[in-house]
């Protein structure tokens, strides 16, 4: 669980292959955007200094995050925060 300001913004389940995200932010929630792409730097930030394990991030809310027009809001999130985007799914780069 990625905690920001105290509250859970990200969870990833078992395996590192599912992303989930605790609220549905409309586009114009520009601080939900915030929390969701600060709790992003941490997720990459814990990766790569090791506290968590690698993962690659296949699905997000359920939907596969390689079909068009899929949880944008996130993908933006993840990219911004130095996740590399792979055939399989979004990384962080090693």
């Amino acid at each position: 669980v990625v905690l920001t300001g105290g509250r859970p913004i990200l969870y990833i389940e078992r395996g590192g292959h599912s992303l989930l995200t605790f609220s549905q932010m409309p586009a114009a929630d520009t601080e939900g955007t915030a929390e969701l792409a600060h709790a992003a730097r941490l997720l990459h930030d814990a990766v790569r200094s090791g506290a968590v394990g690698a993962l690659t991030i296949t699905r997000v809310n359920g939907s596969p995050v390689m079909e068009p027009g899929g949880p944008d809001q996130v993908k933006r999130a993840l990219e911004a925060a130095g996740f590399g985007l792979t055939p399989r799914g979004y990384r962080v780069p090693r």
